[in-house]
């Protein structure tokens, strides 16, 4: 295989971003993240591969009767609503957060994926599978408990990932509030590694109805891209990006894709090409560690201090990611390296979280934090995925909130950007 075979999946390349790294950028989001964060505003990038995503608003059934989709999806998964007749599209839910790190470093995993023609009728929902008469996570709850049920650890999905048993199988760390809410609870489930197919949603056929539709109301979220075509836009970006300019990869969470991100941050670095890196720090060791090599600068999300709190609210523990950003800060050369903080009132913004916060930016001798205030703008997407928004009910601290944050982390002489203001 030669480096411009290697392939990843992503949901969107941005040009022209402002706050995603110094200067003028384009940003990269790779598809699938490990962590089911409650307030998370890019649901389309949980996934490990493209979901299909409907638009009710754009659909003309109602309004011309159109069934250029019912016509060609080879399932049944998209039907004509019973009552209504509007269109209905069946998609399995999301699968559960990581029972362990993301993929190991490329050198110890097998070849990543070469893009290819995707075969007609490949299937990746992870719903009744005849081939082994079991329910897979993204089926239906277990009767009478409201968990999912996990594939003991070895088992293999149909894309060829592998399933792993958590240490609470069944239960994803997750709040009561999560059951229910069409996102599945399976520790176990391992959403990354093996090529799959098209979608994570319906059958994971080629999706023709998408190309059916005239008004653009089905689209996939996401797509495979070759390192060498990625590379092309890139370098078709730079004569915008002007002095201080680059790329930033993003998600999801881009080191859940470890041989994708590394060939690309390596071809960045042999280029001269500012790389940054925006990420939830849940990875294995030695994949955080070279990556962080690579780059030059570095947002790394803290979002919950207390362990048992971050796995309510994120489905995972938090002492990886704790110990690779202690490990990052210790290195005597590093990137410059901002933490950064989703507020949202109740959850991380009282005094406690804020000053346990603080002292682990002491010690590990970092002096840069970014406050974002929560936002909802993500709740339309989270329709378009066919699941129940989990940022209901949530909300940003009032602006005296973020401001008694802001102080309270500026004790000891941190420096705080607040809101939109830029590290940069």
């Amino acid at each position: 295989m030669t480096a411009s075979e290697t392939s990843g999946w992503i949901f969107d390349v941005q040009g022209f971003s402002l706050h995603d790294g110094p200067g003028t950028r384009t940003t990269v989001f790779l598809l699938g993240c490990p962590l089911r964060c409650r307030w998370c505003s890019n649901p389309e990038g949980l996934f490990a591969r493209p979901r299909l995503l409907f638009k009710p608003a754009r659909c003309a059934r109602p309004v011309t009767g159109c069934t250029a989709c019912l016509d060609v999806c080879p399932s049944g998964k998209i039907r004509a609503d019973a009552g209504s007749g509007a269109v209905r599209v069946d998609r399995p839910a999301l699968p559960g957060a990581l029972a362990s790190p993301l993929p190991e470093h490329p050198s110890a995993a097998a070849p990543a994926a070469v893009a290819r023609p995707l075969e007609p009728g490949s299937l990746t929902d992870r719903e009744t599978d005849p081939g082994t008469g079991g329910t897979q996570p993204g089926g239906a709850p277990q009767a009478g408990t409201g968990r999912w049920p996990v594939a003991p650890a070895g088992t293999e999905a149909r894309d060829g990932s592998a399933f792993e048993a958590g240490p609470e199988a069944g239960t994803g760390g997750a709040t009561p509030e999560t059951v229910g809410t069409g996102v599945s609870t399976a520790v176990g489930f391992r959403p990354f590694g093996g090529e799959g197919g098209m979608t994570d949603g319906c059958t994971g056929c080629a999706a023709p109805c998408v190309d059916a539709c005239p008004h653009e109301a089905l689209t996939l979220g996401g797509r495979s891209v070759r390192a060498s075509d990625l590379q092309r836009i890139l370098n078709r970006d730079r004569r915008f990006w002007g002095n201080g300019g680059g790329v930033t990869f993003s998600g999801g969470e881009p080191l859940g894709q470890p041989a994708f991100l590394l060939e690309m941050l390596r071809w960045c670095r042999g280029h001269g090409i500012h790389a940054a890196l925006e990420t939830s720090a849940f990875a294995r060791p030695e994949v955080f560690r070279e990556a962080l090599g690579l780059v030059e600068f570095a947002f790394l999300d803290l979002k919950v201090m207390d362990p048992a709190r971050h796995r309510d609210w994120t489905g995972v523990d938090n002492q990886v990611i704790l110990e690779n950003v202690r490990s990052a800060a210790a290195r005597n050369s590093r990137p410059r390296l901002v933490v950064r903080v989703p507020l949202i009132a109740g959850v991380n913004d009282d005094p406690g979280n804020l000053e346990t916060l603080a002292r682990f930016m002491a010690e590990a001798g970092l002096d840069e934090v970014n406050l974002l205030p929560f936002h909802a703008m993500g709740t339309t997407k989270w329709q378009h995925c066919g699941l129940d928004s989990c940022q209901t009910g949530l909300r940003a601290p009032d602006q005296a909130g973020m401001d008694a944050a802001a102080e309270l982390l500026r004790r000891g002489g941190r420096t705080v950007y607040l809101g939109h203001e830029t590290p940069f």
